[in-house]
C-alpha cells in the first residue's frame, strides 16, 4: 500500500465526505420542512453539480500530475543514462558498509 499517495488525495476524500453529508443535512431538513424545501431544491441540483464537478476535476488534475511526474521521471533518466535501480542498490551496499564501520567504531570505543 502506497502511504504517500494516501496522504496527497486526503484532503479530496475528506472534503468530498464533508460535502455528501452536507447535502445529506440539506436534502433531511428540507424534507421535514416544507417551506425550506421550496427554497433549496432549485439551488440544489446546481450546488451538488458545481462541488461534485469540481471534486471531479481536482482528483483528475492530481492524476494527471501524477502521470506526468512519472513520465518526466522516466525521460530523465532515459536521458541521463542512469537506471535508478543500480543507483539505489549501490546506496543500500554503501549504508551497509557504513553500518558495519559504524559497529567497528564503537566496538574499539569499547
Amino acid at each position: 500500500m502506497d502511504l504517500d499517495r494516501i496522504s496527497d488525495e486526503g484532503w479530496l476524500a475528506w472534503t468530498t465526505v464533508a460535502v455528501t453529508v452536507g447535502l445529506i443535512l440539506i436534502v433531511l431538513v428540507s424534507l421535514a420542512n416544507p417551506h425550506v424545501a421550496g427554497v433549496t431544491w432549485p439551488g440544489l441540483f446546481y450546488l451538488f453539480l458545481l462541488v461534485y464537478g469540481y471534486l471531479g476535476l481536482c482528483f483528475c488534475a492530481g492524476r494527471v500530475k501524477v502521470w506526468v511526474e512519472g513520465y518526466l521521471d522516466a525521460l530523465t533518466a532515459e536521458k541521463n543514462g542512469v537506471d535508478m535501480t543500480a543507483v539505489a542498490g549501490r546506496v543500500e551496499v554503501m549504508e551497509r558498509k557504513v553500518d558495519h564501520i559504524e559497529e567497528l567504531l564503537v566496538k574499539i570505543s569499547e
